[in-house]
């Protein structure tokens, strides 16, 4: 076999596997040469540029915005996943599995894990892969008492986390918001209370959603607020919520709810180690970027799309992604 005859039984052997699709070994047999011939054809093949492979990495888009929300807000880590839906359950469960994930390998012995709950805060919980642990605690970071028929249970959240990470799980059993400061009062008096809230402001790790006032919030599925009262509270500047702590686009806590909120105050998550944010969908844009502003979370887990919404809302330009 003399060089052009071997230079185009290289092409034709490439053709073969890279553009029709054969198997070696049916190369081989097709051509009536050894299967190691077809193996070494094939690799002087890419080592001399005959095939060139290159690869349309979906995610450079994503690494690209990643960097910029570093960069611009400081975070720790940010992640953001292309996601081929606008499917708002789908979008939860992709960055539910991307939460979790960075969980469990930032995870060490003797942390203690705040949480909040709700739908998102339940797909970390499933995807939450096994790791044992040693002397952590899992607490909740707000009040997790509200209707019997609400669709999400803060407590299988608790237990999920808590039983996946060998973990010791406290629960904040008293209403998220009250009527009135009187309550309020009453009940952070009580010392398990106190206690349970303490462990709250101690935990190195804090896991949370990023709500928006929607009448599809889980508080107003748990009958904390009303149609009405959540679409007042968008109406009069409130564009997302933190542990049902609600704050407007520029970060500053909004309204006097504050003052009946029974968890974490705004201002305790920034001094966590790690504060997870997660959230996800257009409609959450603007609550990121409050909470991106407010300082509220150094690590960020949302999709590419409503990343570029957020970019579009802060009036940051194409070039800068």
């Amino acid at each position: 076999m003399d060089d052009l005859e071997r230079l185009q039984t290289i092409v034709r052997v490439a053709r073969l596997y890279y553009e029709v699709g054969h198997t070696q070994d049916e190369i081989a047999k097709e051509m009536k040469i050894s299967r190691p011939q077809v193996s070494r054809f094939l690799s002087y093949a890419k080592e001399h540029g005959i095939v060139q492979i290159a690869i349309n990495d979906p995610l450079s888009s994503c690494s690209r915005l990643e960097s910029l929300f570093q960069e611009v807000y400081n975070l720790k880590r940010a992640m953001i996943v292309p996601v081929g839906s606008d499917d708002e359950k789908m979008i939860k469960q992709q960055l539910g599995r991307i939460a979790a994930g960075f969980l469990h390998r930032i995870l060490k012995d003797g942390d203690i894990i705040g949480i909040s709950w709700g739908t998102t805060l339940k797909e970390v919980a499933l995807s939450l892969k096994p790791k044992n642990l040693k002397e952590a605690a899992v607490v909740q970071l707000k009040g997790s008492v509200g209707r019997l028929n609400a669709k999400i249970n803060p407590m299988d959240i608790l237990v999920q986390f808590a039983s996946k990470l060998n973990a010791n799980p406290f629960s904040l059993t008293v209403p998220t918001i009250v009527t009135n400061e009187k309550i309020k009062e009453a009940l952070v008096a009580d010392a398990m209370v106190q206690e349970i809230l303490e462990l709250g402001r101690k935990a190195n790790v804090a896991v949370f959603s990023i709500g928006y006032p929607s009448k599809k919030s889980v508080l107003v599925d748990a009958g904390y607020f009303s149609d009405e009262e959540i679409e007042n509270f968008r109406q009069q500047g409130a564009v997302g919520d933190i542990c049902s702590r609600y704050f407007t686009i520029n970060g500053e806590v909004f309204g006097n709810l504050d003052a009946r909120t029974i968890g974490i105050e705004l201002q305790e998550i920034r001094k966590k180690e790690y504060a997870i944010g997660i959230a996800g969908g257009i409609n959450c844009a603007s609550g990121i970027l409050g909470a991106l502003r407010g300082k509220y979370l150094n690590v960020l887990v949302t999709d590419e799309t409503t990343a570029r919404m957020v970019i579009k809302l802060a009036g940051l330009t194409e070039k800068e992604v």
